[in-house]
């Protein structure tokens, strides 16, 4: 474990890097956090609608005919077009029975009423647990939205079994949804049982998980211990310790959020991460992950800081970037009258 650093002198410039971080990371933990994902769905500017898919739009719309309208509107047209990513146009299927959660409407600060219409039509709601608000039409998810039109309904001990088998089920859109609710719904959380808890926390670990889901249960131990365990520091030691560095081609697994709020919350919270699990990453072939790390080391292990970069610099597989980068960090360290000409250790 780690012993009582002491203090050292230290290049300014070095603190200010350090300090940049923190502020950084600061700044994130103060940030307005989400709203619960089914509270979303139940706002006055949002439309909820199960509707059959009967057209896809290669510019990047999708049409749904209306067969039910949750909640208290009565604008929604019988054929509803809506924006959609081109991930969703392949994913989708014509003839297929969807839930929609969308929206007429975008926060703007300008108009006094704090919303103005989009300009270019409907678009799919997407926020945390919503990524974006279009589900597969099951029993689960309607039982799930018929509880939830009122606060009451929404954070019953009804609506948190049936999150919970959510979680439990195949559907990834439903898994995320429940997730987030949990995460931004203390009311809820607090129901949660130590065999809920623990598999929130098997879930984190699971490098074969969705990586947004993990990230939204690790966000839910870090912010709230008492509620989802004590396992937020060992889980994101083992991320740091096991993930792949980097790297991730289009059609796999994207890991770069969740490996940013290992580190984030890891110069937050000081989490006791092992010195060559921060080191490894020095190598990433992302520079984001390189910077990180030459940050965490400078934290937790300001005297090993240096020699790390000097290793690493060994590395030839390193691009001329981040070996640039690496470079001057060493000259911030040792001072610019060090004499070192790292650039010769490797090729560009």
């Amino acid at each position: 474990m780690f012993k009582t650093l002491r203090p050292t002198a230290v290049p300014l410039l070095q603190v200010l890097l350090v300090c940049g971080q923190l502020v950084f990371s600061a700044l994130a933990a103060a940030a307005p956090k989400a709203k619960p994902p089914l509270d979303v769905l139940f706002l006055a500017e949002s439309r909820l609608v199960v509707g059959s898919l009967v057209e896809k739009n290669p510019a990047g719309r999708l049409v749904f005919k209306r067969e039910k309208v949750y909640g208290q509107s009565t604008d929604v047209p019988e054929l509803i077009d809506v924006r959609a990513e081109p991930a969703l146009l392949d994913s989708t299927r014509i003839g297929t029975r969807y839930v929609i959660g969308y929206s007429l409407f975008h926060r703007d600060k300008r108009d006094p009423s704090g919303y103005a219409e989009n300009r270019k039509g409907a678009i799919l709601i997407n926020t945390s647990g919503l990524q974006p608000a279009l589900f597969e039409d099951s029993r689960l998810i309607h039982k799930i939205l018929s509880k939830s039109e009122d606060w009451e309904g929404r954070h019953s001990a009804a609506m948190k079994r049936l999150l919970m088998k959510a979680l439990e089920g195949p559907e990834p859109a439903l898994q995320l949804l429940a997730a987030a609710q949990f995460v931004y719904a203390p009311v809820l959380s607090r129901q949660l049982a130590s065999a809920d808890r623990r598999m929130f926390e098997q879930r984190a670990r699971d490098a074969t998980a969705n990586p947004a889901l993990r990230e939204l249960m690790l966000i839910g131990a870090i912010e709230r211990p008492s509620e989802f365990g004590e396992w937020a520091g060992s889980a994101i030691s083992e991320l740091l310790a096991s993930t792949p560095s980097g790297g991730y081609p289009p059609g796999t697994a994207d890991l770069t959020s969740l490996v940013l709020l290992a580190f984030d919350e890891t110069l937050l919270h000081r989490y006791p991460v092992p010195f060559t699990s921060l080191t490894r990453w020095l190598h990433s072939p992302q520079r984001v992950f390189v910077e990180r790390s030459t940050a965490l080391l400078g934290v937790l292990y300001p005297t090993r800081q240096a020699n790390a970069l000097e290793e690493a610099l060994g590395d030839s597989s390193l691009t001329g970037d981040t070996r640039k980068y690496i470079d001057d960090q060493l000259r911030i360290i040792r001072g610019p009258d060090s004499g070192i000409d790292t650039q010769q250790q490797g090729p560009g």
